[in-house]
């Protein structure tokens, strides 16, 4: 739904746009890693999480997660499932009316039925299995990156890949790359957007500038890579955790508040990593060195 309450368990307790219930530093215990590593123990932690936002929807989650996995039992353990905002899904799963099938669409067939392939990578041909009847078909591709402006050898240097949707370059902090000094990246990121666009924005004006000393990029870079090759075979729907991806950019701005003071603003918003303006005179005390 577009609105939760803050407390779940309180019968008046009041209600929060999702985004202010969802990023708040005390959920954060699960999402420890912004490299995000899939292991099943998380999985399951964050699936139980999202499930408290709704006791009263208990059943329906279960049972969504339950056929997600159960239709594609080739899938991982490290792949929870799909996350949607919507204020009716939930009731219409509840009436049967909305059911998930993990699939990725291979074809249309001449008649109209869908040709469907498993959700992991295979190329076998017996494995394309055919869903018929459809009154209407829509189809939410997103957006395929490309980059013609970039010479064949610049891409190399960025081991750039058209068919990875979530991370087409290999870049540092999604941002920078050691062997380019003169180019950064804005926006090559997905799942909360823009308040990590705006700090990558200001760490590639910092860096190009040279008000911002230029880091160490190696080890993150290999590290970036590392994480490309495992959501490649996850697939997860964020590669990354918003909160602590968005933290560790602010720390290589000087813009992260204090432990202290976060203490006493769990919501996450992205202003408060704001250096200048009526935030940042609001926490002045609580900016890092």
């Amino acid at each position: 739904p577009h609105y939760i309450p803050v407390d779940s368990n309180n019968p008046t307790s009041p209600f929060l746009p999702l985004d202010l219930s969802f990023y708040q530093r005390k959920a954060e215990s699960l999402f420890t890693n912004q490299e995000m590593s899939p292991n099943s123990t998380k999985t399951r932690a964050m699936d139980n999480f999202l499930e408290t936002l709704l006791p009263e929807h208990e059943d329906v989650f279960k049972q969504i997660r339950q056929d997600f996995l159960l239709s594609s039992p080739q899938l991982p353990l490290t792949l929870h499932t799909p996350v949607a905002v919507s204020d009716l899904y939930a009731p219409l799963a509840r009436l049967g009316r909305i059911k998930i099938l993990p699939a990725r669409l291979h074809s249309v067939r001449g008649d109209g039925a869908l040709m469907l392939a498993p959700t992991t990578n295979s190329s076998s041909s017996e494995s394309v299995s055919a869903l018929v009847d459809m009154d209407t078909l829509i189809l939410c591709t997103g957006y395929s990156p490309a980059f013609p402006f970039l010479s064949p050898s610049l891409l190399e240097i960025l081991e750039y890949d058209p068919q990875d949707l979530l991370r087409p370059l290999n870049l540092y902090q999604e941002v920078l790359h050691p062997a380019l000094p003169g180019l950064a990246f804005v926006g090559m990121n997905r799942g909360a957007y823009f308040g990590v666009v705006e700090l990558q924005a200001r760490l590639a004006a910092g860096v190009l500038s040279g008000s911002l000393p230029t880091p160490a990029m190696d080890l993150g870079l290999e590290s970036a890579r590392e994480l490309r090759a495992t959501c490649r075979l996850t697939r997860p729907q964020f590669p990354r955790d918003y909160i602590a991806y968005a933290d560790s950019l602010a720390r290589e701005l000087g813009a992260m508040p204090s432990e202290d003071w976060l203490r006493s603003h769990l919501v996450h918003t992205p202003p408060i990593y704001r250096i200048s303006g009526e935030v940042a005179t609001v926490r002045k005390k609580g900016i890092l060195g």
